[in-house]
């Protein structure tokens, strides 16, 4: 039986916006650069692409009560061919990503896995999607979704990911330098 299609909508546009903030929060990560690791900059990075993670694993959850990507997938599989079809993308693609996903999550991002325990460091080094992988699977996810949308209801005004270009994130050195630790803040 399928669900309510106002439920499903709902379902879409929650993940969609999740997807959403974790495709402007990778924006921000990849215009703010490399800093050195114990910087603000580096730290502020390291959160937003964090919880734009932690975004892309709640969408991806593959567990039969998430109300996730796979719920959509799972209530609509006719459409749901269509979509990843219009998509270029197979339903393996879609597995291998949320394994990936979950590994991180069990591992990393929401446990102590037993097995990183060893060298903690090590574990938060390398990670097991970059940012490029990582912001792939988002637009993957919201071009499924967005498709998946318009076949259910074709009047639906089209789901689109923000236009923000991070072009803000950018960190003039100036602005960096101009304090030094200890001194009063000479900002206007």
């Amino acid at each position: 039986m399928r669900p309510d299609s106002a439920k499903v909508r709902a379902v879409i546009a929650r993940n969609f916006a999740e997807l959403d903030n974790a495709h402007m929060k990778l924006t921000a990560c990849a215009a703010l650069g490399d800093h050195p690791p114990t910087t603000f900059l580096a730290l502020a990075r390291q959160a937003l692409y964090n919880d734009a993670l932690s975004g892309a694993i709640r969408v991806y959850d593959d567990h039969k009560d998430a109300h996730s990507l796979w719920y959509v997938l799972r209530c609509h599989r006719k459409e749901a061919e269509g979509a990843l079809a219009a998509c270029g993308t197979t339903w393996v693609v879609l597995e291998q990503t949320s394994d990936r996903l979950r590994r991180i999550r069990n591992r990393t991002q929401f446990h102590i896995d037993r097995q990183s325990i060893g060298d903690p460091p090590e574990t938060w080094h390398k990670p097991d999607i970059d940012a490029a992988e990582l912001a792939a699977g988002v637009r993957l996810a919201a071009g499924l979704l967005a498709a998946l949308a318009r076949m259910l209801d074709a009047a639906a005004a089209p789901l689109r990911l923000s236009d923000y270009d991070g072009a803000d994130a950018q960190v003039s050195p100036l602005s960096v330098s101009s304090v030094e630790p200890g001194s009063p803040d000479r900002s206007p």
